[in-house]
């Protein structure tokens, strides 16, 4: 559960470093004499992209917040279990917005390279393989959509195909009995 709670402390953070990464590297397209920015420069990019990515930042955070109002409201031994872990991660992302409101775009303008030169490195240069073999299959399916949409459908419907295993997981787990103090309703006698 602290994977999650550190997940939403650090997703506004992330947004806007990657935005205002890609605004760094952009510049170079609008401007291709510039191959370092200056202070002035880099603090107005930052301030550019932090702007721009500042409302999805927070709504993200205000659907996280949304989300978890319900586990807020759990009562009985369910609430015992999950509240603790609801009120976690609904003043997380609360707190955390301030740190990417004000630090992070400090941090980002005086600490990130100001060198508008990019190098790909090896995500993207495995994202460009991956478009290479991807590419070619979303062409062929597009092109004939009659003939994937009926190979869909065929594989779904016939017996035995990838949707068989799920109807034995299902039966094999009818057989399986849980302890009574596992159970989390039951039978009142």
């Amino acid at each position: 559960m602290e994977q999650l709670i550190f997940g939403l402390i650090v997703d506004g953070a992330v947004i806007i470093v990657e935005s205002v990464v890609f605004q760094i590297s952009g510049s170079k397209k609008h401007h291709p004499d510039i191959v370092r920015l200056n202070q002035e420069q880099m603090d107005e990019n930052v301030l550019e992209s932090a702007k721009r990515m500042m409302s999805s930042a927070t709504f993200g955070q205000i659907i996280i917040l949304i989300v978890y109002l319900p586990i807020m409201a759990l009562v009985g031994i369910e609430g015992k279990m999950f509240r603790p872990h609801g009120t976690g991660c609904y003043f997380c992302p609360y707190r955390s917005s301030n740190t990417f409101l004000t630090w992070v775009p400090m941090a980002s303008s005086l600490f990130l390279s100001k060198s508008t030169d990019h190098k790909p490195g090896f995500s993207e240069r495995l994202m460009e393989w991956m478009q290479k073999i991807f590419n070619p299959a979303i062409d062929f399916a597009l092109k004939r959509k009659l003939l994937v949409s009926a190979s869909a459908i065929a594989l779904r419907i016939q017996p035995g195909s990838f949707s068989g295993w799920a109807v034995n997981l299902f039966r094999s787990l009818k057989r399986v009995t849980l302890p009574p103090e596992l159970l989390l309703f039951r039978e009142v006698r």
